[in-house]
């Protein structure tokens, strides 16, 4: 049980946002907070061997504080105690004799089945000890190093800390810099003797991110690098959507995949690897950091070790979707890419977080359309000592005009429905009128109460929506339905609104997506198979809707897959 103690000190200490020391630098590269890594590359342990790991330090960092050969650095030639895994019976880490760097990390990767690359770009997250720019470096005379894990106070050096000389145990230095990758957060004052050193740190950051990815799918035990006695240990962490148990014994709950990070983001974590990435640092910057070290380029200053997907696809998602790329977010729409250029707009939309897709090369290819700027039709808000407004067409332009209290009553507004919009994105051009309608304006959900239908009002009709499947499907909320009034009702009938375009269904078993042809009439494309689905589309479960095959539209058309 000392490992399950030591996993928790190393959490505590890792939320403090002192510990994130890469700064989230602009990049081209996606980045998706609810889909941070897949699962197949997080656990691919034979991306990179002993060996290549070493050659790849030498040629790519040779000033590295754990580059194998020497360098100027200082380094006459890193070597660790060879991690040998927990000892259930010893109740304690064991480590042989000293090895290369790549050799302990492949070691610690194959005992917990994870990617060796995850492992260098935590690491270097975490204190650049890659690149070598940790900041702690010996001063003479230079110890060969590291000696053993095991801390002894006749170990002291001098060691240079932001250009201060400060004297520090050999446990919390080694041949380049301060080693703290699992536990505490600077050297000296904050070691904590019993887990310092290289190597140890590695067990312990592999297992924190071991038991993360496990956990968060509910799984107690059997996993790689499991212990007896792990399964009692209370997880705290991001759970992936579905009936989970946090510890043994304990009951199970559903949970629907939200997390908020402690910076106070509120993301969906699409799979363990996302959620486990979380549990070890939970703040959006830190993990941005972590996708743009694995993806960005070695000219950047980067790992340059490509996707955090395993797979891609030259096939762009359909009609409908979100996706994000290059740190924008777009709607696919017509084949083209519609920019929405700030949260309050893809708020007033009704657009979910959890629905926004990693981008893929497809996506990448398709034409720029047209920027969605504008809050939505029908958004009611406000912003700091503003009246209440509301988006209408004037004159054939959207703009905001505000609304008088009267209107607000009569049209059945509640303020739970009011938007709050930041004043740097308030629309610039305003009527020059006050609101006095009685009847809604464009992109307002109303319902008739003589027949129970709901409608969404146009400019010059109104439009039924077809049924639960569609108003959902779209992301509509009864919250935000009103009574229609007299003038609403007399409006005339438009298209209908159906199924969302581009929605992925989930009906006995089989996958598909809507579609809609060049007459409006509605289809569904059978989606597969599961590889494209799932690693180079990055559709979960949990972006699909469950609905009855009676309900499924009739007209099937041609398999939607991948193209490599």
């Amino acid at each position: 049980m000392k490992r399950i103690i030591t996993a928790i000190s190393a959490l505590a200490i890792l939320i403090s946002p002192i510990f994130l020391w890469v700064p989230v630098h602009a990049s081209s590269l996606p980045f998706n907070p609810n889909n941070l890594i897949d699962d197949i590359t997080f656990n691919n342990t034979s991306s990179m061997s002993a060996s290549s790991i070493n050659s790849w330090l030498n040629s790519n960092f040779p000033n590295s504080c754990i580059s194998p050969n020497s360098n100027s650095n200082g380094n006459p030639g890193f070597s660790t105690p060879n991690p040998e895994g927990w000892s259930s019976t010893q109740n304690q880490y064991n480590f042989g004799s000293n090895v290369s760097v790549g050799q302990a990390i492949a070691n610690v990767s194959n005992e917990y089945d994870i990617n060796p690359e995850v492992i260098l770009t935590t690491i270097q997250k975490e204190q650049s000890i890659v690149s070598g720019n940790a900041g702690c470096y010996y001063s003479t005379p230079n110890p060969s190093a590291p000696f053993s894990s095991t801390p002894s106070a006749n170990n002291t050096f001098t060691c240079t800390i932001g250009g201060v000389s400060t004297t520090c145990t050999y446990a919390c230095v080694y041949s380049g810099g301060c080693m703290n990758i699992a536990m505490s957060y600077g050297c000296p004052g904050y070691c904590n003797a019993q887990d310092e050193g290289f190597s140890l740190q590695l067990e312990l950051g592999a297992w924190l991110l071991r038991f993360g990815q496990e956990r968060a799918y509910g799984i107690l035990s059997g996993y790689p690098g499991f212990d007896s006695g792990d399964q009692n240990y209370t997880y705290n962490g991001p759970m992936t959507q579905g009936y989970r148990q946090r510890v043994a014994g304990g009951s199970s709950v559903y949970y629907d995949g939200t997390y908020t990070t402690s910076d106070g983001t509120t993301v969906t974590i699409d799979n363990g690897s996302t959620a486990s990435l979380y549990y070890y640092t939970p703040f959006i910057s830190g993990n941005q950091n972590f996708d743009y070290l694995f993806e960005g380029t070695i000219s950047s200053g980067d790992l340059g070790f490509g996707s955090v997907f395993s797979n891609n696809t030259f096939t762009a998602h359909p009609n409908g979707s979100l996706v994000t790329f290059g740190g924008k977010t777009y709607l696919v729409q017509n084949g083209q890419l519609d920019w929405i250029t700030n949260p309050s707009v893809f708020a007033s939309y009704g657009y979910q977080w959890s629905n926004v897709l990693q981008g893929t090369i497809g996506d990448t290819n398709l034409s720029t359309g047209a920027n969605i700027g504008n809050l939505a039709p029908g958004t009611v808000f406000y912003s700091n000592n503003t009246p209440v407004y509301i988006m209408t067409y004037i004159n054939g332009t959207l703009e905001k005009q505000q609304l008088s209290y009267s209107s607000y009553q009569s049209l059945g507004y509640n303020w739970s429905s009011v938007l709050y919009v930041p004043p740097n994105f308030v629309p610039a051009t305003t009527a020059p009128t006050v609101d006095f309608s009685n009847q809604h304006p464009a992109g307002t959900l109303v319902v008739d109460n003589s027949n129970g239908k709901v409608y969404r009002i146009g400019q010059t009709t109104k439009h039924w929506i077809l049924g639960p499947n569609a108003f959902n499907t779209n992301g509509y909320q009864w919250s935000n339905v009103v009574p229609a009034t007299s003038a609403d009702i007399s409006l005339p009938d438009g298209t209908t609104v159906g199924l969302k375009q581009g929605q992925i269904l989930l009906s006995s078993g089989n996958l598909y997506v809507v579609n809609y042809d060049s007459n409006n009439n509605v289809f569904i494309q059978p989606l597969g198979p599961w590889d494209c689905f799932s690693n180079r589309l990055h559709y979960s479960l949990s972006n699909a809707y469950s609905i009855l095959p009676s309900d499924l539209p009739s007209t099937v058309g041609s398999l939607f897959t991948c193209s490599d």
